[in-house]
């Protein structure tokens, strides 16, 4: 690593997964979604996971499943994997 970024080895629209550090506030905790783009979903892994805060969780998580596809979208990356951003619908799974 150099400076403030990090150097890739792979073409963006190559990678089939992305690993996303998501906080969620109202517990001070975060938890990481794992991203499948091929096939549009969304995964939690929350190391303090339970029903009672389970909600809180997903409502954080939801928020990444509507702006995502908009940030991929500015990338380019539809266009390179011949799709358009209507075509994409993240499911959210714990």
């Amino acid at each position: 690593m150099l400076g403030d970024y990090l150097f890739c080895s792979l073409p963006f629209f190559e990678v089939d997964i992305l690993l996303v550090p998501i906080f969620i506030p109202r517990r001070e905790h975060w938890v990481l979604g794992y991203v499948e783009l091929k096939d549009h979903c969304i995964r939690i892994y929350d190391s303090l996971s339970s029903k009672r805060v389970e909600k809180q969780v997903l409502e954080c998580v939801q928020s990444l499943a509507v702006i995502l596809p908009h940030l991929l979208e500015s990338v380019g990356y539809f266009d390179l994997i011949h799709m358009s951003i209507s075509q994409v619908n993240l499911i959210v799974l714990s």
